[in-house]
């Protein structure tokens, strides 16, 4: 069990809430998570987790599979903008049982436009 998972997080601009709920949800799940941001150029700055089942770090990772848009290591995409940081706050784990995700995300790209 030394793999890793990725889940694509939204926009960390637009829906922040969304963003953070889930790598919540991630790790109530029993995972690690990492949060990154990239830019994809059909998506603007998106937001990705990266989970395993084991303590990591990405600081001295290398990306070694071809790529147009991604540094050349990890670590320089785990730098969050600093608005971003206050939404962490608000952000939820989303359950079979409290499916909500959607309904944040409603509200927040709602504000955001």
């Amino acid at each position: 069990m030394d793999g890793k998972i990725v889940c694509q997080s939204n926009s960390i601009d637009e829906t922040p809430i969304v963003f953070w709920s889930i790598g919540r949800t991630m790790e109530a799940a029993g995972f690690y998570t990492e949060p990154y941001h990239t830019v994809i150029p059909s998506f603007v700055d998106w937001g990705f987790q990266i989970g395993a089942k084991k303590p990591f770090s990405t600081k001295n990772e290398k990306i070694t599979v071809p790529h147009r848009t991604l540094p050349k290591q990890i670590n320089h995409m785990s730098s969050l903008p600093n608005g971003s940081l206050r939404a962490k706050e608000r952000a939820v784990v989303n359950r079979k049982e409290y499916l909500v995700l959607h309904e944040i995300f409603n509200r927040e790209i709602v504000d955001y436009t």
